[in-house]
């Protein structure tokens, strides 16, 4: 009767064992697996954020050059007037020429999400280890191989799941393509905006060259101060680029928020959903249920 038990005792050890290593061959699979489908969300992200940057940059430069191109038309018009100083607007050029683009990716918002995304998911991934420890170190008894089967599997199956991380990016494409939109439309309404003031410049009277060259004392003499008045606006040309960009940053910090609460909630679930393993667990090896 001894030897059935000792016999017993050591089925159950070897089994529970056994029941152990698998539990820990899966879970660390279950989790490179995971990430995989993680990384490929990140993946679907970054794309969407590329498509969305080549869309903006294109009004952005659609938008830099129809400002140049007035600019000098502008700057054509006046320059047979000796008396009128242009010298702003060969300023006003220079600081076009300068302005860069600001790719969506390099946004502070935007450019911070990967990684606060896969820190949750990393923490995530250390409770679960955590918890695979704890399962595993138990004592051994006659319940462990069944109870490490049927609870281990629920630390593999949703609500614990990692890719649901990947989620909380994958909901944002759409939204990155209307901020992509958006950014575009309002570079496009600065380009016409500032085609209003290239046109203003037709209320000062300004007189033709021939006008000008009229032998004797002429009458027809620009208008000076309304074009000098005129000019002094013209130096605010180059801040459009900041109403236009303007457009992105609370879109994104939107954006932001968004995809922090909700991994922020998803690693709150799952670190729930482990405890209740757990607890389940150690119920499991004093009934067997």
């Amino acid at each position: 009767m001894k030897f059935i038990a000792v016999l017993v005792a050591t089925a159950c050890l070897v089994s529970g064992i056994q029941a152990a290593d698998t539990l820990l061959d899966f879970v660390t699979g279950n989790i490179t697996v995971q990430l995989n489908t993680l990384n490929a969300n990140v993946l679907t992200f970054n794309t969407s954020l590329t498509a969305g940057d080549s869309q903006v940059r294109q009004a952005f430069n659609s938008w830099n050059s129809a400002l140049k191109n007035g600019v000098v038309a502008i700057q054509n018009r006046f320059q047979s007037y000796p008396t009128l100083s242009s010298s702003g607007l060969a300023s006003v050029l220079s600081t076009l020429g300068s302005v860069s683009y600001n790719p969506l990716a390099t946004d502070p918002s935007l450019s911070s999400l990967n990684s606060t995304v896969q820190s949750a998911a990393q923490q995530t991934i250390s409770q679960l280890t955590m918890a695979v420890q704890n399962m595993t170190s138990q004592p051994l008894g006659i319940f462990s191989a069944s109870c490490l089967l049927k609870y281990g599997l629920a630390l593999t199956a949703k609500p614990i799941s990692l890719s649901r991380f990947g989620e909380c990016l994958t909901n944002e494409t759409a939204r990155l393509a209307i901020v992509a939109q958006n950014v575009s439309s309002a570079y496009a309404s600065s380009a016409t905006f500032a085609q209003s003031l290239f046109s203003l410049s037709s209320i000062c009277t300004v007189p033709t060259v021939a006008q000008l060259t009229t032998s004797g004392a002429s009458p027809y003499t620009p208008s000076t101060q309304c074009i000098q008045a005129y000019l002094s606006d013209m130096s605010q040309i180059p801040t459009y680029v900041m109403f236009a960009d303007s457009a992105r940053w609370s879109q994104t910090g939107l954006i932001y928020s968004r995809v922090q609460r909700c991994a922020t909630f998803v690693q709150a679930d799952i670190q729930d959903s482990i405890n209740r393993v757990q607890n389940s667990f150690g119920t499991c090896l004093s009934t067997g249920k």
